[in-house]
């Protein structure tokens, strides 16, 4: 019985043995084939390194024919209206009228508007066409010396996709603080300065006039409703809104920042402050997708070299039988 037992645990010590020796055949294998390949790169170093210079000579040439690309920013805040209050407990006793004439507490719609006024296609495509900005996006198809297109016209969608999709006009809104950060990056900073106040210029012009034509018709609705109004309190409702809108009239046309108004106004870059292209970022890249190009071609090579020897090999084989 001792011998049985003494058999089984030799058996069981065995198999553990061999459980624990099993993963060094697949151990030795890994070893193996990371030593092959560090092997491989090793023989065709001086063809990686040459791939890398190589790499890096186009990361300087494309830092060296790059255009400059200055950014101007500018931080933008939306304008709170002054008379939400009034016109809310307005409108809430005479809301029917209220709405008939067009109505409604301002409160943060402004800023809603202003903002999608701002990147909106209209707007911007009266901005480019009053800036005359369409020959510099489309700088191939416009003939300087004649003054001239060179085929057809390019479409204001085009102009609109290439100014604001294609990164000339940025505009950012921060979720938390509501501030609206409006970048241009062009080529020439002073340009680039030049359209963004521009454009905040005609947003806030052009929002100011609808305000105020808006202000106006409803003035005049009112009036009109106030001399056919024969109940007291209802006339002295309708007074009370002229008497808003009238402030709110007055307020537009004394704001000239009517939309959004600056927290930080842009300045212009020196000609050292380019946000492309960036050198290190370049020649980082372009060293490194030279190195991997280099190591893919090495193994390329090698594996024809192995697949050359393998096929002579057959052939002498195939002689000898």
């Amino acid at each position: 019985m001792e011998v049985k037992m003494q058999g089984v645990d030799e058996a069981e010590s065995g198999a553990q043995r061999g459980s624990r020796m099993a993963p060094e055949p697949v151990h030795s294998m890994h070893v193996a084939m990371t030593a092959r390949m560090f092997d491989t790169l090793w023989n065709g170093r001086w063809w990686i390194v040459t791939c890398v210079l190589l790499g890096v000579a186009v990361g300087f040439w494309m830092v060296a024919s790059s255009k400059h690309v200055y950014r101007v920013q500018a931080v933008l805040t939306p304008v709170s209206p002054r008379e939400s209050g009034s016109l809310d407990l307005l409108s809430g006793s005479m809301g029917g009228l209220a709405a008939l004439a067009g109505l409604s507490a301002p409160g943060g719609s402004r800023a809603q508007i202003a903002l999608a006024t701002l990147e909106g296609t209209s707007f911007t495509a009266k901005f480019i066409q009053e800036n005359n900005i369409m020959p510099l996006l489309f700088p191939g198809k416009w003939d300087p010396v004649a003054k001239r297109w060179r085929g057809p016209l390019p479409s204001q969608y085009e102009a609109v996709r290439r100014f604001s999709r294609g990164g000339i006009r940025t505009v950012l809104k921060d979720q938390d603080t509501g501030l609206i950060t409006v970048q241009i990056n062009w080529s020439n900073p002073l340009q680039a300065t030049d359209w963004l106040v521009s454009m905040v210029a005609q947003l806030n012009a052009e929002l100011r006039s609808q305000a105020i034509a808006q202000s106006q018709q409803n003035i005049q609705f009112l009036t009109a409703e106030a001399q056919e109004a024969r109940v007291a309190s209802v006339k002295t409702a309708i007074e009370n809104l002229i008497e808003s809108q009238m402030k709110q009239l007055m307020l537009a046309q004394a704001q000239k920042e009517y939309a959004l108004q600056y927290v930080d106004r842009p300045t212009t870059p020196g000609p050292k402050d380019y946000v492309w292209p960036r050198p290190v970022l370049i020649l980082c890249a372009a060293a490194f997708i030279g190195g991997l190009l280099g190591m893919l071609v090495q193994f390329g090579l090698d594996h024809a070299r192995k697949v050359r020897k393998y096929r002579e090999l057959q052939m002498l084989d195939r002689a000898d039988i």
